[in-house]
């Protein structure tokens, strides 16, 4: 089957999150035998130089075609009119390019509203069927902004099938657009499934965090948490992946607490590295407000992880008795009891049987299985109408 994503653009080192989920789906629908060509338009407002018109590269074997004109904050001062006409051009453009080259789709699969919103107009001009998923957290809010609620409902309400990547957002997208979503997992990397578990020498424990360093993760309330710890200090150290505009005001908070020798600021990674010391950690914890899904659970699962999360919308789905603790959220003394209680009992997780059961939910196969049913659904009610 020939699948034309149209995702954000592609991870680079110096943004290693950009288009993160849609590239590890790009690549699980390739092994699963599709052909996979990705459209982007780059509407970013960056001081980093970049190149204008169509740009193509090619990344384990997926097709990726971009196109960057004029941001989208310039655009929007001419009107929305003039913003949308340029982006539907843009898109234009890329979809023409990608079907000489690579022949006429089967499905478009769009991720994000904002894209599936730009997938509506290539629908409509090619007769290829449309499938949209969505990830946004802020559907978890009661009331949407104008311009997102409008994207969003003739997205919605034009695509084939839509699918959310939890039961939570599910239900969310039925009560903001009363849209019925099949409901598929974001995928774990191959990276986090490569190598085997280790098992550490010493008896320090390693806790670790990953996450954009912005107020919603609750990295304060973890490093508040971190303080109260009855555990000897020698005893444990945390590594926080990640980076954002509340870095400085979290390591003000570790210094405040005397912590700066046991809670260390990594920054950005990439995910072969995050995997690498994940692989090299005892437990993960992280008290996020909230969560559409929180592939970054799944991930520490991958790698054999127990977690510590919190009540906040995709964690339930993910965490039970066997692999974890979930505590209410933002409580900085339910989550200082979690992590002490897992801690002190690390031998009665089995890191390999975590593992295990974490392939069978989230590993490129299963994903790109699920999604080829939702894209022959679709395929199927376009030929029988």
């Amino acid at each position: 089957m020939r699948v034309l994503l149209i995702v954000r653009g592609t991870p680079s080192k110096k943004d290693p999150q950009w288009g993160c989920f849609e590239k590890d789906q790009a690549e699980a629908l390739r092994s699963y035998g599709h052909s996979v060509v990705c459209l982007s338009v780059d509407t970013r407002f960056r001081l980093s130089a970049r190149r204008m018109g169509v740009s193509h590269k090619t990344i384990n074997g997926i097709e990726y075609y971009n196109s960057f004109i004029v941001p989208d904050k310039i655009l929007r001062i001419f009107g929305r009119r003039c913003a949308d006409y340029t982006m539907r051009r843009q898109y234009y453009k890329l979809y023409l390019r990608a079907v000489r080259n690579h022949g006429r789709p089967d499905v478009i699969y769009s991720h994000w509203f904002f894209n599936t919103y730009w997938g509506v107009y290539l629908k409509n001009v090619s007769g290829v069927p449309l499938v949209g998923i969505e990830h946004a957290g802020r559907f978890n809010n009661d009331k949407l902004d104008k311009n997102t609620y409008y994207m969003a409902s003739v997205a919605y309400s034009n695509a084939d099938a839509v699918v959310a990547v939890s039961e939570s957002l599910k239900r969310r997208l039925k009560f903001h657009f009363n849209v019925d979503a099949f409901v598929v997992n974001n995928v774990v990397s191959l990276e986090f499934w490569e190598k085997p578990i280790q098992n550490t020498d010493d008896k320090k424990i390693r806790l670790i965090a990953v996450a954009s360093l912005v107020k919603s993760k609750g990295i304060d309330i973890l490093i508040k948490a971190c303080q109260r710890l009855s555990l000897d200090k020698s005893d444990w150290q945390l590594r926080i992946i990640g980076d954002g505009s509340e870095r400085k005001n979290l390591q003000h908070l570790v210094a405040d607490c005397g912590l700066t020798d046991h809670i260390f600021f990594e920054g950005r990674m990439q995910k072969k590295d995050i995997a690498e010391m994940m692989l090299d950690s005892s437990l993960f914890v992280l008290p996020s407000k909230m969560e559409t899904f929180g592939l970054v659970y799944a991930e520490a699962l991958a790698s054999g992880l127990p977690v510590v999360a919190t009540k906040c919308g995709g964690p339930e789905e993910i965490i039970n008795a066997s692999n974890g603790i979930i505590v209410p959220s933002w409580d900085v003394e339910a989550l200082r009891c979690a992590i002490e209680n897992m801690c002190r009992n690390l031998a009665n997780y089995d890191r390999e049987s975590i593992r295990r059961n974490a392939s069978v939910k989230y590993s490129g196969p299963n994903i790109a299985s699920q999604l080829t049913e939702v894209f022959k659904s679709v395929l199927k009610n376009d030929t029988e109408n």
